[in-house]
């Protein structure tokens, strides 16, 4: 992909974008920690859209970054982004979607009647589903392709049923000598709790059968 969510970037443009990043962390570092200067500052951020990008993103950091995809079922997420979707979320003009629905033509085989769906703001239910589920799969074949030594996957379903379990093994991706995990786990079996999904609505099953034979139903059936 291109644009947006995976530009292209010739050396001199990588460069000026990795200082200016740098520049960027910088100042936040130094309004937030008055003790930058003597200590060294990781930076976390938590952008969907970054799984598309994660071959830029070894280019500006030099190998030193580390990736973490946070998988978690196909059904749940379509229906997190349809709940939550604002004009915002598919970017300026709708740009984010119109590459999304690029990329969805050369990865899987969707039928005329789902492509319809997609773009019908007469049933806005079934619209943001829909596309929830295409953002959903393309982001999981973007992580299988992108998948590497400084990547760990790992599932928010799990992540959800035994939270201690599952921070260790981020403790021990991120870490060579994990920091004391002091009142981490009571924070982690409190907050990472996972409410149960209501049964799949008419609209719903009407775009899942439209799914059929397109390719997403499978990542969605692994």
């Amino acid at each position: 992909g291109q644009g947006v969510l995976c530009p292209e970037v010739g050396p001199r443009d990588l460069l000026q974008l990795a200082d200016a990043m740098r520049s960027s962390y910088s100042r936040a570092a130094e309004l937030l920690l008055p003790e930058v200067e003597t200590q060294p500052v990781t930076v976390l951020e938590k952008f969907p859209e970054h799984v598309f990008r994660v071959a830029l993103l070894r280019r500006l950091w030099g190998g030193t970054a580390r990736f973490i995809f946070l998988r978690r079922d196909g059904l749940a997420v379509a229906r997190s982004v349809a709940r939550f979707v604002q004009a915002a979320w598919y970017g300026a003009r709708d740009e984010k979607w119109r590459q999304l629905k690029d990329q969805l033509s050369k990865f899987f085989t969707p039928s005329g009647e789902f492509l319809a769906v997609l773009e019908a703001p007469t049933e806005p239910r079934k619209l943001l589903f829909a596309r929830g589920l295409v953002e959903w799969a393309l982001s999981v074949r973007a992580a299988a392709e992108a998948a590497g030594s400084d990547m760990l996957e790992i599932s928010y379903e799990e992540l959800t049923r035994d939270p201690s379990a599952v921070l260790e093994q981020v403790e021990a991706f991120l870490f060579a000598s994990p920091p004391e995990r002091g009142d981490v786990d009571t924070w982690a079996r409190q907050t990472l709790r996972r409410e149960p999904e209501a049964g799949l609505a008419t609209a719903e099953l009407e775009v899942l059968e439209l799914l059929k034979g397109s390719g997403i139903d499978t990542f969605l059936a692994e």
